[in-house]
C-alpha cells in the first residue's frame, strides 16, 4: 500500500543524470536537483516532465525552476 510519502514522491522529478557536455550541464543542472517547472510550466511529476521535454525543439530556449537544497535555481539554456 502507498503512502502520503511515496504519493509525493511519484509526483517530484529529481534529476538523475546530467551529461556533462550537455548545455544543462553548462548552465549548472546538477544530479539531485529537483525540477519544478519547464518553461513557466508546472513540472507535476516525471511522466509531466517527460511530456513537455518532449514538446521541445532543437534551438529553443529552455527555463527551468528546480530547488536544490533549500535553493532555489533558475537554470536556460538551447536546446540542441
Amino acid at each position: 500500500q502507498e503512502t502520503s510519502a511515496d504519493q509525493a514522491d511519484a509526483k517530484e522529478t529529481y534529476v538523475q543524470w546530467v551529461d556533462p557536455q550537455s548545455p544543462a550541464a553548462m548552465a549548472g543542472l546538477k544530479v539531485g536537483d529537483k525540477i519544478t517547472h519547464l518553461n513557466d510550466q508546472h513540472v507535476d511529476g516525471p511522466d509531466a516532465f517527460v511530456k513537455l521535454a518532449n514538446k521541445l525543439k532543437k534551438g529553443d530556449a529552455v527555463n527551468l525552476r528546480a530547488r536544490r537544497e533549500s535553493q532555489r535555481i533558475f537554470i536556460f539554456f538551447q536546446h540542441r
